[in-house]
């Protein structure tokens, strides 16, 4: 089980990677999903294409007519460098970007969880070869439901407000459900100071994890 990204297929990298991917210029047929692209050694994605540093490069699709790519530190600036690409492309059709917060909560949970688990030298070496896609399904089944779990608790307290970026909220989940030195708690500017601490509260109560590689090349928790 790993996270979606749709239209990043594999490429030919035969003779050498490529540079990005082709951008699709048409009018989108139904909604954008808009997705985080994770770049492998801050320069290319899972399926090989090469992009160049930073790592904050996102994709935005409808599935089979419209696909861009653009730079951004957050999904609502790169909502907005995709919509000023699409009116530079003379698209004029309304945009409709399909949200899913469980999906980008859990999105950032996996790439806080292998950013935390870099090797470096001889530590973590067993992390040297596995990414998201080698997360056993037992592992991916029970982030998704954890982070369910954690999305009803802050909602039913009415503690996430419209300025919630949903992959952030999950990157900063783990770090302080796992007791890192950052987290819910210190980013004030997005999720308040009061309900900050209240969402670090419920993520250190739902306890920590403690994920390995096993035998077999899986992530298990």
């Amino acid at each position: 089980m790993a996270i979606e990204y749709p239209t990043i297929t594999k490429v030919d990298g035969r003779y050498g990677a490529p540079m990005g991917r082709e951008a699709w210029k048409e009018a989108p047929e139904g909604p954008v999903k808009l997705f985080r692209l994770p770049l492998e050694d801050g320069a290319y994605d899972f399926g090989g294409a090469y992009w160049g540093a930073p790592d904050n490069l996102w994709c935005a699709t409808d599935g089979s007519n419209f696909r861009a790519f653009v730079r951004a530190e957050t999904k609502e600036e790169a909502e907005h460098e995709v919509l000023g690409l699409a009116a530079r492309w003379g698209l004029r059709a309304p945009f409709i970007f399909e949200h899913d917060a469980l999906s980008d909560v859990v999105t950032g949970y996996i790439r806080c969880l292998f950013f935390t688990h870099e090797p470096d030298g001889d530590y973590n070496a067993e992390w040297e070869d596995v990414d998201a896609d080698d997360l056993s399904p037992e592992a991916f089944a029970s982030i998704e439901r954890d982070c369910t779990i954690f999305l009803k608790a802050a909602r039913l307290k009415d503690l996430l407000s419209d300025k919630v970026d949903y992959e952030t909220l999950g990157v900063d989940l783990f770090f302080s459900r796992h007791g890192h030195g950052c987290g819910l708690w210190d980013r004030p500017e997005m999720y308040g100071e009061e309900e900050g601490d209240k969402l670090d509260n419920i993520a250190k109560a739902m306890g920590e994890t403690y994920p390995e590689v096993g035998d077999d090349g899986k992530v298990h928790l």
